[in-house]
C-alpha cells in the first residue's frame, strides 16, 4: 500500500524511508486496533492517517531514523487515545481518576485500557517521562504500537535483556504511581 498522497513526505528522498516506516507503523497499528478494538482496514487506515497529521503530516520533522520516528508515532497514538478518552468522559485536564484494573498494564498485546483508566495511565506516563524517559518511551512502544521486546530493543538500540529490565521497572512504577492515585 502506498503512502496517501495528502500524507507522503515533501522530500523525494525520504520517499524510501518513509514507505517503508509507514507500512510498518500501518501493519502494527492495523493488528493493535483491530484486535483490540474491533476497528475494521478502513477504521484502521483512517486512525494512521491521524496519527501521521499528529505527527506533521508533511511538514513534519525529518526523522532520519526509525526509532524517532516510531517513538514519534507511538506518542501521537497515545494522544490521539487519550483525546477520544476525554471527549467520551467529559474529562477535563486534572481530573482525579481511579484505576479499575491493574492487570491492563501487564499484557502490552492485550487490550488498552478504556477511558478513564487510560487517562490515568496517561498522568502517570508523564510523570515517568519526568524521572525517566527512556523508560517511558519503552513503555509506550510496548503498549501503543504493541511492539515485541526484540523490536523493541532494535529500536532503542539497546539490549533485549536491558529491554525487559526497564519494562519491569516502568510497569512496576506506573503501577505503584497508579495505585497511589
Amino acid at each position: 500500500m502506498k503512502t496517501p498522497a495528502a500524507c507522503s513526505p515533501e522530500d523525494p528522498g525520504d520517499d524510501d524511508f518513509y514507505q517503508q516506516v509507514y507500512d510498518e507503523l500501518r501493519k502494527l497499528v492495523q493488528a493493535k486496533m483491530s484486535k483490540e478494538y474491533g476497528y475494521s482496514p478502513l477504521q484502521c487506515t483512517a486512525f494512521i492517517h491521524q496519527v501521521w497529521r499528529r505527527m506533521g503530516g508533511v511538514g513534519q520533522p525529518r526523522r532520519q531514523n526509525r526509532a524517532l520516528f516510531f517513538k514519534a508515532a507511538a506518542e501521537a497514538i497515545r494522544g490521539i487515545l487519550v483525546d477520544q478518552a476525554c471527549e467520551g468522559n467529559g474529562i477535563r485536564h486534572g481530573s482525579v481518576l481511579r484505576w479499575k484494573d491493574e492487570t491492563s498494564l501487564d499484557n502490552p498485546r492485550g487490550k488498552l485500557p478504556v477511558d478513564d483508566q487510560l487517562l490515568q495511565l496517561n498522568q502517570a506516563l508523564e510523570k515517568l517521562q519526568e524521572i525517566d524517559k527512556q523508560k517511558a518511551e519503552l513503555f509506550e512502544l510496548r503498549i501503543f504500537l504493541g511492539m515485541s521486546f526484540k523490536k523493541v530493543a532494535e529500536i532503542m538500540s539497546i539490549s533485549v535483556s536491558t529491554t525487559k529490565r526497564w519494562w519491569i521497572f516502568a510497569r512496576t512504577w506506573l503501577h505503584r504511581e497508579m495505585s497511589s492515585q
